[in-house]
Order: structure tokens, then sequence, then C-alpha cells
């Protein structure tokens, strides 16, 4: 699902302690850059999430990182988060509104609060969501365990 409108170039950068659907304390790391006068410029932060799973920890990040944009941007999303990923290029978010928020299977759609926030956070700007690593993906890690051990904040699984 894309918009079109025009601006500036910027890549949003999005890890977290998560991988996969299992729930737990932990936390995800958000990272803006754009070019001023030909130099990289970077914004970031980490939110420090409990019982929460990979794919709302990444929808809270880029909601984050969207919404410090203060005019319409072509945004370039890089997440490791594959959920996240294939339900924007499959069009499930289409699917999903035309239904009610409800899945293929009649269940409510997880995290669609944050789904719809984001759709939101969105509108004004031309995206593109990608999978995969990226060059800031170690920078990332080590500051996201170095603020949980600083918040002295353990990982681990809640039922």
């Amino acid at each position: 699902m894309e918009n079109v409108s025009k601006g500036y170039d910027v890549n949003i950068y999005i890890e977290t302690t998560w991988k996969g659907p299992a729930r737990k304390d932990g936390a995800a790391a958000w990272l803006v850059e754009y070019k001023r006068n030909g130099e990289p410029i970077t914004r970031e932060g980490i939110l420090i999430l409990e019982n929460a799973t990979e794919s709302r920890a990444v929808l809270e990040a880029v909601n984050t990182a969207v919404n410090i944009l203060t005019k319409p941007c072509r945004l370039l999303i890089r997440t490791r988060c594959e959920n996240i990923v294939y339900s924007v290029k499959n069009n499930w978010i289409g699917h999903w509104i035309a239904d009610g928020w409800r899945s293929a299977k009649g269940k409510p759609v997880r995290n669609a609060d944050q789904w719809r926030e984001m759709l939101k956070a969105l509108e004004k700007h031309t995206y593109t969501i990608e999978a995969g690593p990226h060059e800031y993906q170690s920078y990332m890690q080590d500051k996201i365990a170095r603020i949980l051990k600083k918040e002295n904040v353990k990982e681990h699984h809640t039922k």
C-alpha cells in the first residue's frame, strides 16, 4: 500500500530485540536518516516495551519515527520483521480495512490500533518497506543492548 507525494528522501531503520511472535519485554530502536547539503543527518530513539511481540514493537517504532517528520517525504522503511513487510507488500491492510479489521479467518487483526496509527502517520508520504539487514543494524543493536543494561531491563518471555 503506497501513497504518492513529493518531498525529501528519508530512510527509516528499525531494530528490535524480538524475533517472531513470542510475547516478551524488550526494546525497539528507530533511526531516521536524511541528507542536508549532501551530509547525512540522523535522529533516533529507543522504545522499551512490555509484553509485546516483534510486530507490535516494529509498528510502534515506525509510528514514532514517522511522526517526527514535519513535511511530506519519500520514505524507505527497513525492518527485519517479515510479517510487517509482507502485510504491506501483499496489501493485507487493504483487505483488513475492507473486512472491518478482521483477518481472512474472521478474527480481529492483531495490533489493529498500531496499524491504523501507522496508516494515518504515512498518509502524507510516499513509502516503501523492505526486509533485510542495513548499514545501521549493528550500531542500533549495540545501542539497544547498552540501554537495556543501563535501565536494568531484562528481556524475558511473558505469558
